[in-house]
């Protein structure tokens, strides 16, 4: 069971990517979850609480304004609730098997686990923080404490005897991994391990890296968390499958350091990011990565570094699916690090947007014109003409089956409009800064009356005769129907039944 959730979260996290949408909208404190962003919920929130609805059910429609109220009231306890819409997500609804609407779910580290009682607020409030319930490792001993610090590589404890305090620790846990933690109540063990005679309660962290051990005074939920997030990773991460999540799941923004193993800096590199570490450590985590290696290859890729040009330093801001990407030049040294962290703090930095070099305007006359990163508000945007673009991966096989019949329809139409520009952009090589693209091929219109508005999007599962249809359909200069025979022009070029 373990694998087959592991497995759809996966999948449904690739939908998520490729979607281009905002991860959560909500409706009175209620998050709005599909199959575009259930996998990034998977991944964020350790307990996520799901109505299942269904929108022709009055059943269901009596029930969400109570669903409403619960989730302003678990709100307050750091809780995260949702609702679906069984008719928009069928396949969640099929992967679970939700055959009854309403339905509640909480999915607990991924794993569902069904309501099955009365839908009153009470009770599944009640419910839901009796499964939710941390239980705490009790440490009386010297030997107790020091086996439990062994056993983990990274553990959060307290030191007093305050009974409120469980209560600020479970308002925090529920926003933390799943981190190791223990009480000790031992008034010896209290005083022997605290940083001052005067502090009765506080907690340590303890970790295998770095300092070993952090100390916190401020026994709140927020300050709890804020703590952990801050020291729970080493000073310098090394970039890795196994650290990624930091990045990528978690949506730290990220200072990147690309070097490489092969290159005397590399050792040089890592100390320099200690050094500013003081300096930043609350505004971005700090990541070494060697380029040319294992889960730092598509980071790279992704930031455009090639061979020629390392060093090189991004910072990585993961707002939302497609994370911003900004540039650090200059020498590199402590000093400017900083102030490239501090402007880009102040907002003082534009985002990096990958580019090809420009394309010789004698060489770019093809019936499909070549658009790159640098001149897509130009030539797409910044103009009244209707731009149908092709965004494609080179290595996609889908691409390489489409393209010659993208071309053919390119040249019959070019001779018919002058003012229909039918282009291609390399994905892989290029950024726009309006929308991720990361599905292979996206075709997208830009209506020469309305580039202020978002592109149509073109489903590419539909068949020739169609894209040549939504062209016609959706063009501001409208090609001379006299002239112009849909079935006639597009069957000379290839059958009906040809897919995209």
């Amino acid at each position: 069971m373990n694998k087959m959730i592991s497995f759809f979260c996966c999948l449904i996290t690739l939908i998520s990517l490729i979607s281009g949408k905002e991860p959560y909208p909500s409706e009175k404190d209620v998050l709005l979850i599909d199959e575009n962003n259930f996998g990034f919920a998977l991944r964020e929130f350790k307990y996520l609480l799901i109505l299942f609805y269904s929108t022709d059910d009055p059943n269901c429609q009596e029930f969400i304004p109570e669903y409403e109220k619960i989730a302003s009231i678990l709100k307050k306890d750091n809780y995260v609730l949702a609702k679906i819409d069984a008719d928009k997500s069928p396949q969640i609804i099929r992967h679970f098997n939700i055959q009854i609407f309403p339905s509640i779910m909480l999915l607990k580290k991924a794993a569902p686990i069904d309501y099955k009682g009365e839908k009153k607020q009470d009770q599944i409030i009640n419910w839901v923080k009796e499964q939710t319930k941390k239980e705490y490792k009790v440490l009386g001993t010297k030997d107790e404490l020091e086996a439990f610090k062994k056993e983990h590589d990274l553990c959060l404890i307290y030191f007093g005897k305050n009974d409120k305090i469980r209560n600020e620790i479970d308002l925090a846990e529920r926003k933390m991994d799943d981190m190791p933690m223990g009480i000790v109540n031992s008034e010896e063990l209290i005083k022997e391990n605290a940083k001052s005679e005067d502090k009765k309660e506080y907690f340590i962290l303890f970790t295998k890296f770095d300092e070993k051990k952090y100390y916190l005074h401020e026994i709140k939920s927020e300050k709890i968390i804020d703590f952990y997030n801050l020291y729970s990773t080493p000073k310098v991460i090394d970039f890795a499958a196994q650290t990624s999540p930091v990045l990528f799941n978690k949506r730290f923004p990220s200072l990147v350091y690309f070097t490489s193993k092969k290159i005397k800096n590399w050792d040089e590199s890592k100390e320099l990011l200690a050094k500013i570490w003081p300096k930043v450590n609350r505004k971005v985590k700090l990541f070494r990565a060697n380029y040319d290696e294992g889960m730092s290859v598509k980071l790279s890729e992704f930031c455009g570094v090639k061979d020629e040009n390392i060093p090189k330093i991004f910072i990585v801001d993961p707002v939302s699916e497609n994370p911003f990407k900004y540039e650090f030049k200059g020498e590199i040294n402590e000093d400017n690090l900083v102030k490239f962290v501090e402007d880009w703090e102040n907002k003082k930095l534009k985002p990096f947007l990958r580019s090809e070099q420009v394309p010789d305007p004698e060489d770019n006359d093809g019936d499909v014109y070549v658009v790159v990163g640098k001149t897509f508000k130009k030539e797409v945007l910044d103009n009244d003409k209707d731009v149908l673009m092709y965004f494609y991966a080179p290595w996609c096989k889908h691409c390489k089956e489409f393209y010659p019949n993208y071309e053919k329809l390119a040249r019959k139409l070019k001779a018919k409009n002058h003012n229909l520009i039918m282009a291609k952009m390399d994905a892989t090589e290029n950024d726009i800064e309006y929308y991720p693209i990361n599905k292979y091929p996206t075709i997208k219109f830009y209506p020469g009356n309305a580039k202020n508005k978002e592109p149509l999007h073109f489903n590419n599962r539909q068949t020739i005769v169609d894209l040549l249809e939504f062209i016609k359909n959706k063009a501001y200069h409208k090609i001379n129907d006299e002239d112009y025979d849909t079935k006639k022009d597009v069957l000379e070029i290839v059958s009906e039944e040809t897919d995209l």
